[in-house]
């Protein structure tokens, strides 16, 4: 393994044993020009892109990858480990990247491996893509117009963090040339984030066609809808009037404030401009960003204080029993609404994945819990799921998802009971209809005509 000033060269022996020979159990994708294997190497885990051998495209492709990347140092640009020159075979080795593309986590495992993502969490990806763009616009000793910012190039780190990868189509500018734009016939991109001008004859590639992808990007962060030229045409009407809120999902809509939503509005329009000359620089969208990300977080500690504050009873007398040592999740299993049913869903897989002892409270089958919610909340008018643990409130959705991420919920739950009952109750199939002193995770079903005969399977720890 031989190695330069910037990166290292590998041998193809290398990469086959860091690959296991291309198993297929390594096999994460396809990409623009080639597939790639998860691989170890030095007990470091890494993503190799084994290049497709095209001599148009697949080469010079290969080529320059490793001359942008290696000249590239910035937290939000995925970082080169290495690469393989062997006759044919052209490969690169990068870090590996656990949470794999923004595309992926927006629409593949959102809700079933990944809880959805807050909307500060959107901000703050939309942010380090930006600032991974600003590098590359003005950072370099050449300016980068990447040419293909898109979801599926936005990686994920396991914090999170945002990583620009593929360069194939990169196109560059030496600092100081007075030629600010590139000339070219050729269509490169991918349908959807391509700029109006990039349909023109020999139109002029600059660093304002980023600018339109990126803000393809972010309307796609807020809105979860997959890009293409109709996801314009629907999203624009709304956008031009000021009803972008309209466009959201529900649960993005109701977590958002106004102020925030309203700065991310006008910064889409203005992405989105038909005249390049009309969108903003890069740096002013990272300014924009932080703008939008601080009205946010403004009113997240707002409404924090507001629920923690606004509590008409304490929490043990609204519960009636002793419950500093306990978590407390109420939630419903009523399908209903469906968007307040996949939250409640959500919130108690986070919590199961914790082992810990956990006393769900389903508001829809017992009324004694709507009760203690109405208590509680002084009002009938209230969200699930709310979880409390120790005997003090912790918020609902977004705080149980932020807290999460941040692994503040892993210290708050740290010195309270380990789970002494199974995660999956087998009986009622894990919706929870049975009775409590069956089963501590099941909540009691009662009819007015009918009481569940409880099994007699299973008897908890005392």
């Amino acid at each position: 393994m031989e190695s330069s000033s910037s990166c290292h060269r590998f041998s193809f022996v290398d990469i086959l044993q860091a690959t296991e020979e291309f198993a297929p159990k390594n096999y994460l994708g396809y990409g623009a020009f080639g597939e790639v294997y998860r691989g170890n190497i030095s007990e470091k885990d890494v993503a190799v892109k084994r290049m497709n051998m095209n001599p148009e495209q697949g080469i010079p492709a290969f080529h320059k990858e490793i001359d942008l990347l290696s000249a590239c140092d910035q937290v939000n640009i995925i970082s080169l480990v290495g690469y393989c020159d062997e006759g044919d075979e052209k490969i690169l080795v990068y870090e590996y990247m656990p949470n794999g593309s923004l595309y992926d986590y927006l629409y593949l495992r959102q809700d079933v491996i990944n809880p959805r993502l807050t909307v500060e969490q959107r901000l703050e990806i939309c942010i380090g893509v930006a600032k991974g763009l600003t590098y590359l616009h003005s950072g370099t000793h050449f300016n980068i117009i990447h040419s293909d910012i898109k979801c599926d190039n936005i990686l994920l780190d396991r914090n999170m963090v945002p990583k620009i990868s593929d360069f194939g189509l990169s196109r560059t500018r030496d600092v100081g040339s007075s030629a600010s734009q590139v000339i070219t016939n050729n269509i490169k991109g991918t349908e959807g984030y391509l700029a109006p001008e990039c349909y023109e004859p020999n139109y002029k590639l600059s660093r304002k066609a980023d600018i339109y992808a990126f803000g393809v990007v972010f309307l796609e962060v807020l809105c979860e809808r997959q890009p293409s030229r109709r996801l314009l045409m629907l999203a624009l009407p709304f956008i031009m009037r000021g009803e972008l809120h309209k466009f959201t999902p529900e649960h993005v809509e109701t977590s958002t404030s106004p102020e925030c939503l309203r700065e991310c509005e006008n910064l889409i329009k203005d992405c989105l401009d038909n005249d390049p000359k009309k969108r903003p620089f890069i740096n002013q969208v990272v300014d924009r960003l932080e703008l939008a990300l601080e009205m946010q977080k403004q009113q997240t500690s707002s409404h924090d204080q507001q629920a923690a504050s606004e509590l008409p009873l304490t929490i043990s007398e609204a519960f009636s029993s002793g419950i500093n040592d306990r978590i407390v999740l109420f939630y419903t299993s009523s399908g209903v609404v469906v968007e307040t049913q996949g939250a409640c869903q959500e919130a108690r897989q986070i919590l199961d994945g914790y082992g810990k002892r956990v006393d769900e409270r389903d508001v829809y089958l017992v009324p004694t819990y709507r009760k203690q919610m109405q208590d509680v909340f002084g009002t009938s008018w209230y969200t699930l799921p709310q979880l409390f643990v120790g005997g003090k409130y912790i918020g609902g959705e977004d705080e149980i998802r932020k807290l999460h991420w941040s692994g503040e919920l892993r210290k708050k739950l740290h010195r309270l009971p380990k789970r002494d009952y199974p995660s999956f109750c087998t009986s009622c199939g894990n919706t929870r209809f049975v009775s409590l002193s069956w089963c501590p995770a099941c909540s009691f079903w009662k009819s007015d005509t009918i009481w569940f005969k409880e099994p007699e399977k299973y008897s908890p720890k005392v």
